[in-house]
């Protein structure tokens, strides 16, 4: 009876110290990860301020979207992750849109597609977002598009990158255009 009491009271202990120890290095890594938030020419972004680009020129619309996006860059992947600890593609997606545009998306590339118009490849401006077929019945990739023929994404393998439309992998996999309702 006293070696079970032991065993279990060992256990929690241990477990105790793994947690400890784990959001220290939780903490550390976001600290390690975070870089300063660029503003627009203009200031900081309000959230309330804005609900749409259309009222600004397209200059200042570009500089949100670039200090929206500026902080997220080399930000490891996690799947389902939705911090600069670690973000997968729609995560990455949703808050540099509410960052940038004030605007709140549903959380999966699947519902972003619903809540798009869809445009052509060749209509893509800044601010656009892209999709790619990965796999699956559900399986779709999500970035935005900056301009210049290339979108930023939550990349499995290298986090949060800029890469090119004209890549054979994304040329082989885009799957659709759209522009946020």
């Amino acid at each position: 009876m006293k070696k079970k009491h032991f065993i279990k009271g060992l256990v929690i202990w241990l477990m105790l110290i793994v947690l400890t120890v784990s959001c220290g290095q939780i903490r550390q890594a976001q600290k390690d990860i975070y870089k300063p938030v660029v503003t627009a020419p203009d200031g900081p972004f309000e959230p309330d301020s804005i609900h749409d680009v259309a009222g600004l020129d397209k200059e200042n619309a570009d500089a949100r979207l670039s200090a929206a996006i500026s902080p997220w860059l080399g930000v490891p992947y996690k799947f389902g992750g939705t911090t600069r600890a670690g973000v997968d593609c729609s995560g990455l997606v949703m808050n540099v849109i509410r960052e940038a545009r004030g605007i709140n998306l549903r959380r999966s590339s699947i519902e972003m597609m619903r809540e798009i118009e869809a445009i052509d490849k060749s209509q893509l401006q800044p601010g656009d977002l892209v999709f790619f077929k990965t796999g699956g019945r559900t399986g779709y990739h999500v970035g935005i598009f900056t301009g210049n023929g290339k979108f930023v994404h939550a990349s499995t393998t290298k986090g949060v990158i800029i890469s090119s439309l004209d890549e054979p992998y994304y040329v082989r996999h885009y799957h659709a255009s759209g522009r946020i309702k």
